[in-house]
């Protein structure tokens, strides 16, 4: 498991110099029944994720996540505030086994490096943000594995003019989440990939790896 973290840990600072597009944290609730209330704080190559999901059905949820950056160093300079919500259908397969799908959009803004012609340079913008997840997975009172293909259309509308605003950028991002711990409260760790679906002149952070905690409120039956 060391030589695991390690080896991501090398990736992420080899890769991810500079990237104009972070991936925040996939959120994957799983939710079970109406009225379940789940919150998330995590970190890693996303930066700070706080993210929330609700229940408000035995069926459908919605979803509200944010994620904050600052990294100034020289070498990854990478700054975003970013929010999106969405809304998501859950269908229970089998006791432990269950699909969910979300959909939903979100604004920020990205104050990134560039690269363009093999020209380096600081580049801030809005970032508008639209995906559509699908999620299979399995869960007990202390464990929950799933597997997420998300996909994701982005634009960046620059004042600067420095970077490519005439077109949507589009990743897939397929996702591995693990949850562990007690049945209200476990620690999460997500690995995964984001793939460019096409040559673009931004840079992105090819690589999602983030841990933190979860905490669900207990539901209430009336």
């Amino acid at each position: 498991m060391k030589k695991i973290f390690f080896f991501l840990l090398i990736l992420y600072f080899a890769y991810s110099c500079a990237p104009v597009y972070t991936p925040n944290i996939v959120n994957t609730p799983l939710l079970s029944s109406k009225g379940e209330l789940q919150a998330l704080i995590g970190t890693g190559t996303s930066g700070v994720d706080p993210q929330l999901a609700y229940a408000i059905t035995n069926h459908f949820g919605v979803m509200v996540n944010a994620s904050f950056a600052n990294r100034n160093d020289s070498l990854h300079y990478h700054k975003h505030n970013y929010c999106e919500t969405g809304l998501g259908y859950t269908l229970q397969i089998q006791n432990a086994a269950c699909f969910e799908v979300f959909a939903g959009g979100g604004y920020g803004t990205v104050d990134a490096l560039y690269n363009r012609d093999g020209y380096y340079g600081k580049s801030k913008g809005d970032l508008v943000k639209i995906f559509l997840q699908p999620t299979i997975g399995a869960k007990s009172k202390i464990f929950e594995g799933s597997f997420t293909q998300r996909l994701v259309f982005i634009k960046i509308n620059n004042s600067e003019k420095s970077l490519n605003t005439n077109r949507l950028y589009s990743f897939i991002e397929p996702t591995i989440t693990v949850k562990l711990g007690w049945k209200y409260v476990k620690m999460f760790f997500q690995v995964g990939f984001s793939v460019p679906l096409n040559t673009y002149s931004i840079t992105n952070q090819p690589f999602i790896f983030n841990v933190g905690w979860i905490g669900k409120i207990p539901i209430i039956r009336q």
